[in-house]
């Protein structure tokens, strides 16, 4: 995707025209255990879009000639065209189809991305945990390597403008299902990258997640334009505990629902709880 000669990132963070919430799927895969979830996704989104100005995209990803490579590798050719289809956009908030928008009151560009939403939420000295990779014997033997991983933890100190991605940590290490990313040389690199058949085909257990993990693990040179945000930031969980959804939060995530055969269920649930979004009346 192109960068403009001009592209300059204002510190109150992107305006509504130029960030992108973009849902990435075929409907199908777990997705199908839930009825009608395309229509109620692209619904619950295009709603909290036009209360917040922003614009909502949905990208076909069975369109993609990437036959060997499963559905969730998939988002990010998706991201990429996102950004070619959108020449001005500066993020695009990528959420996997099995989320919805809870709170639809939220300004993500505003509470999020501007500078100072990341002074306050963006992870400071905290522990990233890897155990995803530690656990992942395919892992392991790619980089030639039994011995566990080290721990690494957030930056103590960061800078806002050199931010291009922001991700939310779960128990097992990050959770790639919802993350946002800027449009910067890092991040076309970055998805460059993170496309590397070598990663597709290694048959790691989590796929491109943990191959993100490992970026993070072996390359520092990414960390300064990482941030990391509570998982409940950006994609709360079903259920209770310290990750379960309460009101208030942005969105709510349905990872691993098809293990319990709940996802129906949880999923009725938590239709009926969302907020109902309504348009944004300039004042005066």
């Amino acid at each position: 995707f192109d960068l403009p000669m001009d592209l300059q990132f204002d510190s109150e963070g992107p305006q509504p025209s130029q960030f992108v919430l973009l849902t990435a799927s075929d409907g199908g895969g777990r997705n199908g255990k839930i009825k009608h979830i395309l229509e109620d996704g692209l619904e619950n989104r295009q709603e909290y879009c036009d209360a917040q100005g922003y614009i909502c995209h949905w990208v076909n990803i069975s369109r993609f000639d990437w036959p060997e490579a499963p559905p969730v590798w998939k988002k990010l050719p998706a991201i990429v065209e996102t950004f070619q289809t959108y020449p001005d956009v500066q993020w695009v908030w990528m959420l996997d189809l099995d989320a919805i928008i809870m709170s639809p009151e939220v300004d993500v560009t505003k509470e999020l991305l501007s500078h100072g939403a990341m002074e306050k939420i963006l992870l400071r000295d905290e522990e990233v945990n890897l155990l995803e990779l530690n656990e992942d014997n395919v892992y392991k033997e790619f980089i030639h390597s039994a011995e566990p991983l080290q721990q690494k933890a957030t930056p103590s100190a960061f800078d806002p403008r050199s931010i291009d991605l922001i991700v939310a940590q779960a128990s097992n290490g990050i959770n790639a299902g919802s993350f946002l990313i800027r449009r910067s040389e890092w991040s076309r690199l970055l998805l460059d990258l993170w496309r590397d058949v070598a990663f597709l085909r290694a048959g790691f257990m989590y796929e491109e997640q943990t191959t993100l993990l490992h970026f993070l693990q072996h390359h520092s040179d990414m960390w300064p334009h990482v941030g990391f945000v509570p998982l409940r930031t950006i994609q709360a969980r079903v259920g209770d505990g310290e990750y379960g959804w309460q009101p208030g939060d942005l969105a709510v995530h349905f990872p691993g629902c098809s293990k319990t055969h709940q996802c129906q269920e949880l999923w009725d649930e938590m239709w009926a709880k969302r907020g109902r979004a309504f348009p944004v009346v300039e004042s005066g």
